[in-house]
Formats: C-alpha cells, structure tokens, sequence
C-alpha cells in the first residue's frame, strides 16, 4: 500500500494532469480510504479474488498483472509497478506512436540461443517443448515494471493469451530457470508475456523509462538530475538485497518531500522498510 501511496505522489507531483487509477483489492483500497491517504489517486478499481489468487488462494501477482487490461478504463494506460517513484513529467510517453511498449531486454530465436543473457526466467528448449515454439520465431525478453498499453483488440488478445499460458499450461518451477522469490517461487508474468508475443506476432517497441541498479553495478554513482535526463522513474526492482544501495538513498530524499507535499505531518515509508515486505524476498513453496 505504501509503495502506491508513493509512487502516486511523485506521479501528482511531476505529471499533475494525469489521472492516477489504483487496482487493487476491496481491502486495501479500504485502508487508503480509511488512513486518508485517497487524493492521489482519482479512481479506484477493486480487481476480484480470483484475478490475483491462485487455485490455493495464495496471491499470484504474476496472474494479476496478467488480468491488468481487464480493468484498464482509459483508452491508453502507462502501467506502473509501485516499487519505485516518477522523476519528471511522464505526459510525453503518451504520444508515442505505438500500440504496444516496454523495456526490452532483448530479443532471441530460441533455436539459437539456449539461455539469452536477456531471459532470465527459461531456457529455451523448455519453451520450444512446452509450447511447440518454432525454433525460428522470435522471442521478446521484456521488462513489465513499465508498459504502456492501447485500448485495442490487439492487445486484449495478447494478455488473454498470457493468461491463458500462466493459468492453463504453466511451466512447473522445476523446469525453469530462475525462480521469483526463493523457493519454488511465483510464475512470472515476464516469461508468459514474451511467449504469447511469439505465439501471436505482436511485439513491444523498447522504450527505455526506467532506471535500474543491481548491487554489483560498477561505476560513478549517478544522482538524480542525471537519471533524470534520460529516464522517467527510478525502479527497485527484485528482492531486498538485489539493488545497489545507492537506489534506496536516492528514492528517500526524492520522495519524502513529495510524500509531504500532499500529505503534511504524516509519517513517510522509507525503502528500507518497504523493500522488506517485497514478496520476492520469501520463500514461495
């Protein structure tokens, strides 16, 4: 809740003229309304139970993002993760000619390339079994934590089959690569994502919006007003140990005077204690 709350401040900060829409659960959009924390947000859209639980009743945020277009109520959307905070007016990414961005990490024929450094999630001859993917096509190997997405048939095509490959023929955790979160981990929408792009032909154009750090990144420390030139949000992607630690300090004196701009005398979550309750940090069995 805190994430949103934050992200939703620097959003109103930098890009006042944009409306802010939260889906979220009936309980959490409660506890907004109930801390009075609601004016950064304009609208608020409760997602139902079985859109971001599994069979088990266990939260499948992979299976939510997925469900995402469902609830979308503008004729175009930049989606947000809430791990992370807008650094300057995000209005401009609207007019982009596409139907369809992200951040794309990279592309790859599967029959190629067995393990892409750009696919973190499957090896490619899972994919090619699991899914009958021709050794030739074309596999996109995007980011999720920015889309920007087109009201169109397209496109709810393309989530109803990221869905549909996540619900109905998910890969089990033995046969991936990686997991999300430790243990047997969370199906990763990413991973289900890129494969219905290479079922369906559809494929993001890469636009790079946000800045990412991991902790083993060599090289200056760059400040805000660096990142600023060529990206719009600063993400903290991952676990709690996985960014550099430079990115927690950046976030914090960036995003408390905004916090505090629309919500005086309240008391700011900070990244430190936010990045604890992150769910790739726990063990998924």
């Amino acid at each position: 809740m805190w994430w949103a709350v934050n992200m939703a401040c620097s959003v109103k900060h930098f890009s006042a003229g944009l409306p802010v829409q939260l889906i979220a659960s009936g309980a959490l959009i409660d506890k907004i309304k109930k801390l009075q924390l609601e004016k950064v947000f304009d609208y608020f859209t409760e997602i139902a139970e079985e859109d971001y639980l599994d069979d088990k009743g266990k939260l499948s945020p992979g299976k939510a993002k997925l469900k995402l277009t469902d609830y979308f109520i503008f004729e175009r959307t930049i989606y947000l993760d809430v791990d992370g905070c807008v650094i300057k007016d995000l209005s401009p990414l609207f007019d982009l000619p596409t139907l369809f961005a992200a951040q794309v990490n990279g592309t790859y024929q599967p029959g190629v390339e067995e393990l892409p450094a750009a696919m973190y999630w499957c090896k490619s001859s899972v994919l090619m079994k699991h899914y009958g993917l021709a050794p030739d096509v074309t596999l996109p190997a995007l980011n999720s934590s920015f889309l920007l997405l087109s009201n169109m048939p397209e496109i709810e095509n393309l989530f109803a089959q990221a869905s549909e490959n996540l619900n109905l023929h998910p890969i089990p955790a033995g046969q991936r690569h990686k997991t999300w979160g430790r243990g047997k981990g969370l199906q990763p929408d990413e991973l289900y994502l890129n494969i219905a792009c290479a079922q369906l032909g559809i494929y993001p154009d890469d636009v790079r919006t946000v800045y990412f750090r991991n902790r083993n990144d060599r090289g200056k420390v760059l400040e805000i007003n660096d990142i600023r030139k060529n990206y719009y949000v600063l993400g903290l992607y991952g676990s709690e140990d996985f960014n550099h630690v430079s990115l927690k300090s950046i976030y914090n004196r960036n995003v408390r005077p905004l916090f505090h701009e629309f919500f005086p005398g309240k008391h700011f979550a900070k990244a430190e204690y936010l990045m604890t309750f992150k769910i790739a940090n726990f063990k998924i069995m």
